[in-house]
């Protein structure tokens, strides 16, 4: 009986991993380049750029948006932890019609 008892709780911790930690759970997705899934630059010129930590020490990502461009590009991740450095308003372009 005891045997039996020692054999299922050996097989319940082999089928429930020895406790290490798992492969895929380390691994980082890669950066990845996004366009126009992003907000409009409204207008204005800057970057953002995204950091891992509250210290602003590991880069995760960066977003910029130029004025000549309609969308923002983001290389990498956003995170909650950025500085964001506003570079120009942007000029209308005389030949659109925008506004």
């Amino acid at each position: 009986m005891r045997s039996t008892l020692i054999a299922g709780c050996l097989a319940a911790g082999l089928l429930a991993g020895c406790g290490g930690m798992d492969d895929a759970v380390n691994e980082q997705p890669e950066p990845e380049t996004r366009v126009g899934a992003l907000a409009n630059c409204g207008g204005r010129s800057y970057i953002i750029t995204f950091y891992a930590d509250p210290q602003h020490i590991t880069w995760v990502g960066e977003m910029t948006c130029a004025c000549e461009d309609p969308y923002a590009e983001l290389i990498g991740f956003q995170s909650a932890y950025f500085e964001r450095w506003d570079r120009a308003f942007c000029q209308p372009d005389p030949e659109s019609n925008e506004i």
